[in-house]
C-alpha cells in the first residue's frame, strides 16, 4: 500500500482496508509524519497496528531525509529548551522502534566495478553510469541533473516561481503549493528592470507551462495535483515542488529571506490555516513581525479550531524577556518597548521612545518575545 495523502493511512487502517503481510511504503515519510495533528495519528496509527500480533505480521517502509528524521526524533528540549509542547511525539515514538538504514550518496568504485555485468547488461544503467558524477546513479535515473538544469537555466521570472515554491517548502508550508501564493509571491524575487521587461506580459502562465513540462517523460520541476474521484476541487490549482529542488532549495536559500511578497500572499493564499500558523512562527523567527502577526490573524480568523488562537504568544512581553531586550539596547526596562515595522530595510526594533536600535544578532530574543496582539506604538510607519 502506498496512500498519497497522511490521512489516507489512518483511513485505511481504521477501514480495516491493512490485512496480514502487507507492506506499507511511506515514500518521503515526513509528509506523512510532519503535518500538525494529522501526522500525530498516522504514527499513533502505525504505532497500534504494528503492535498488534492479530494483524500481522505487517512491514512499514518508509525513506526521509536526515535532517526531517532528527526534527520528527527531537525532544521539546533539544528544539528550544522548554518541555511546554511535544508536536512530534507519537511520530518519535514509532521513528523510536524503526531500523535506521542510511543511503550513501553514491556508489562506490568497487561496487561499480562488482556491478559492471549488471550495468552493460541495462541501457537505463549504462547511461547513467556515464553521466553520473561521483557513482550517483540514484540520482541520475530520479533525474536530478535534469532538474537542476532546468533550474539553474531558467528564465529569470521563471526561476523566481521556483524560489517562491522552495522558500514556501522549507518554510513548512503543505506540500501541495497554490497556485495565487506562487503568482503573487514570485515578482517580490525580481528587480525593477527584470519587472519592467515582464510587466504586463502573461509571464506566470508561461513560467508554469515551462516549469510543469515534462521532459524525457519524467516529471518537471512543478508537478500540478489533480484529485482523485469522488474528492472535492480545491479552490486553486495545486502544485508540488519536485524533492531534489526542494532539498537543493533548503541548503541553496537557507540564508536567505523571502521578499515581502511572499509573507503577503502567504497571508492570503496558504493552503490551510495550519500552514499559515507555522509561516507565521518562520516570519518570526526571521524579524519580519508585522508580516508574522498577519499571519497569525489569518490563520486565527479562517482556522475551523478554536484551539488555534490560544498558540499565539502573550500580547505582552513577560518581564524578564523585556529585561532582556532592554539590557542589550542599554536602557531601562521600564522604558523599552517593541516597535513594529516593515522590515523593508532591517529587524524589529527595542526602542526608548526615541530613535530605534535594532536587535540584530539575537536570534534567541527574536524568537521569544514577538507577540500578535501587540498594540503598534505611535509614530511607527509599520
Amino acid at each position: 500500500m502506498s496512500a498519497e495523502r497522511p490521512d489516507a493511512v489512518v483511513e485505511a487502517i481504521h477501514g480495516g482496508r491493512v490485512a496480514a503481510r502487507t507492506v506499507i511504503w511511506l515514500n518521503e515519510a515526513q509528509f506523512y509524519l510532519q503535518p500538525a495533528q494529522v501526522g500525530e495519528q498516522v504514527a499513533v496509527e502505525l504505532q497500534a497496528l504494528l503492535s498488534d500480533p492479530e494483524r500481522g505480521p505487517i512491514l512499514v517502509l518508509g525513506s526521509i531525509w536526515p535532517q526531517f528524521w532528527h526534527l520528527l526524533c527531537a525532544t521539546p528540549s533539544d528544539r528550544d529548551g522548554s518541555e511546554s509542547s511535544d508536536p512530534h511525539q507519537a511520530a518519535r515514538t514509532l521513528l523510536g522502534q524503526a531500523v535506521d538504514v542510511t543511503a550513501p550518496v553514491g556508489f562506490t568504485d568497487e561496487q561499480l566495478a562488482e556491478q559492471a555485468v549488471t550495468i552493460r547488461g541495462d541501457r537505463r544503467l549504462q547511461v547513467a553510469a556515464e553521466r553520473a558524477r561521483g557513482g550517483r546513479l540514484t540520482q541520475e535515473l530520479a533525474g536530478a541533473p535534469e532538474l537542476l538544469r532546468r533550474y539553474e537555466h531558467a528564465a529569470p521570472a521563471t526561476k523566481t516561481v521556483v524560489w517562491a515554491a522552495m522558500d514556501a517548502r522549507r518554510l513548512g508550508h503543505g506540500l501541495y503549493l497554490p497556485e495565487p501564493l506562487l503568482q503573487h509571491a514570485a515578482p517580490g524575487y525580481l528587480d525593477t528592470d527584470a519587472w519592467d521587461q515582464i510587466a504586463g506580459l502573461d509571464w506566470f502562465s508561461a513560467a508554469l507551462n515551462d516549469l510543469t513540462a515534462t521532459h524525457r517523460r519524467l516529471p518537471g520541476p512543478l508537478t500540478e495535483r489533480h484529485p482523485r474521484p469522488g474528492e472535492s476541487l480545491p479552490p486553486y490549482r495545486l502544485y508540488r515542488l519536485a524533492d531534489y529542488l526542494e532539498q537543493h532549495g533548503r541548503v541553496e536559500r537557507a540564508l536567505i529571506c523571502p521578499p515581502a511578497t511572499f509573507w503577503t500572499a502567504a497571508t492570503r493564499y496558504s493552503g490551510t490555516s495550519s500552514d499559515q500558523f507555522v509561516l507565521a512562527h518562520a516570519a518570526i523567527d526571521r524579524g519580519r513581525y508585522r508580516h508574522g502577526d498577519d499571519l497569525f490573524r489569518s490563520a486565527a480568523a479562517s482556522s475551523t479550531k478554536p484551539t488555534t488562537r490560544s498558540g499565539l504568544r502573550n500580547p505582552r512581553l513577560q518581564s524578564e524577556e523585556l529585561g532582556a531586550v532592554a539590557r542589550m539596547v542599554k536602557v531601562p526596562a521600564s522604558q523599552a518597548v517593541i516597535k513594529r515595522c516593515d522590515h523593508s530595510s532591517g529587524c524589529c526594533a527595542a526602542t526608548e521612545r526615541s530613535p530605534a536600535m535594532w536587535l540584530r544578532g539575537f536570534p534567541a530574543v527574536r524568537r521569544r518575545s514577538w507577540v500578535a496582539g501587540m498594540p503598534r506604538p505611535r509614530g511607527s510607519g509599520g
